[in-house]
């Protein structure tokens, strides 16, 4: 067992899903993350799985649930495919361990809701996440220059997003579920105000993208600064997300493009 210098034990964590973002998670837990071990690994592709135990010397386990039940997991990451979030986080929860989820936290609002029901009932906050962005050095230099009103009142929030790479033909909605999602949480962050309405327009699919096609979602979020009583409130707006058909390859997939004005 590895110990710390004070003489406590790290936080084991436990990973369920050994791709390209479970990996990765792996190897910060492993070499970067002061405090933290991986103690077990479970992935359907059991040779990924053992590549990431031969990288960082955890136990691999067949069986998610239990991973998650074991007695020597502090804490689990979900890092799985996206319709398994939802049952990882609540087995997590029913065993009262802290669990790091990867986005979506499930695939439906329904699924996100019996999550935050679960919590609830359990009483104490247990669940991230991965919206890794907040904590991102200059997005949270433009996080104080707006707060500290460097530039003014917003008005115009543009975000453009690329992956290095991707599957040809996922899923249209995925380009909003596992893209787009850092930029509606983001906007919400940086602004200070919650998407209060949205509209997915879903144009024709790429031919280079192998058929996804290129969502572009339009929203609308009421804006909190004072306003005189006998005023309506101004409503700021969020137009558009896009995948332009350039960028919908398998090495550029997604950019998507937040812009906030006046209503």
């Amino acid at each position: 067992m590895m110990v710390h210098v004070n003489g406590t034990r790290p936080v084991t964590v436990g990973l369920i899903g050994a791709g390209v973002m479970g990996a990765d998670h792996a190897r910060l837990l492993s070499g970067s993350v002061a405090g933290a071990r991986v103690g077990g690994v479970c992935d359907v592709d059991e040779a990924r799985a053992r590549w990431v135990v031969a990288a960082t010397g955890a136990r691999a386990l067949s069986d998610p649930f239990r991973l998650i039940a074991d007695e020597d997991i502090d804490a689990v990451l979900v890092a799985s495919s996206d319709a398994t979030h939802e049952e990882y986080v609540l087995a997590a929860i029913a065993a009262g361990k802290p669990v790091l989820c990867e986005k979506p936290l499930a695939p439906s609002v329904e699924g996100c809701q019996r999550i935050v029901d679960a919590e609830t009932a359990y009483g104490s906050r247990l669940v991230t996440v991965g919206f890794m962005r907040r904590y991102d050095p200059g997005y949270l230099e433009l996080k104080r220059a707006l707060d500290d009103a460097v530039v003014g009142a917003p008005l115009v929030l543009h975000c453009v997003h690329r992956n290095p790479a991707n599957t040809p033909g996922q899923p249209s909605a995925a380009v909003i579920t596992n893209s787009a999602v850092h930029e509606l949480d983001v906007s919400r962050w940086l602004l200070g105000d919650e998407i209060v309405e949205a509209t997915v327009h879903t144009p024709r699919p790429a031919a280079a993208a192998a058929g996804t096609a290129d969502p572009q979602p339009l929203g609308r979020v009421a804006d909190r600064s004072p306003v005189d009583v006998h005023q309506e409130p101004r409503v700021a707006a969020v137009a558009a997300v896009t995948v332009s058909p350039s960028s919908c390859t398998p090495s550029h997939v997604c950019d998507p493009r937040f812009r906030w004005s006046d209503h």
